[in-house]
């Protein structure tokens, strides 16, 4: 008996994981893969995004950095800026030019990201949570 059910959570576990993956791909997946320091205190960020073919997508991408013990500065940026654009469904590279309330500068910032995939039926919300990037 406990043969068997330690074979039924192997198989729940299993099944979990390949139904995972599948609705990954079907709602998209972000991710943020740079950060640089920009002309004039901007941020160029850099990422990718995967989801179904035919669908399109917006995507946002928030940059937030301390100075000392003063607030934060933050800003976001928008790829692409005014239609959205259609996924392929293979991973598709953006850049995208973020500008802070204040000029960022060299040092550590926090950057995360939103994206909105539509297709026919419905809208997904896929996140890249915050990740760390150093400015130089």
């Amino acid at each position: 008996m406990k043969r068997l059910v330690l074979l039924s959570v192997g198989a729940l576990m299993l099944a979990a994981t390949v139904f995972a993956s599948v609705a990954m791909a079907q709602e998209g997946a972000l991710d943020i893969t740079s950060a640089t320091l920009g002309t004039g205190g901007t941020v160029d960020v850099s990422g990718t995004i995967q989801c179904t073919a035919g669908a399109e997508y917006f995507v946002q991408v928030v940059v937030r950095q301390t100075t000392g013990n003063r607030p934060f500065n933050s800003g976001s940026g928008f790829y692409p800026v005014f239609e959205p654009a259609t996924c392929t469904g293979e991973p598709e590279a953006f850049t995208t030019t973020v500008v802070g309330g204040k000029p960022f500068k060299k040092g550590t910032v926090l950057v995360n990201g939103i994206a909105q995939v539509c297709d026919t039926d419905s809208c997904t919300f896929p996140e890249a949570p915050y990740e760390e990037f150093r400015l130089r």
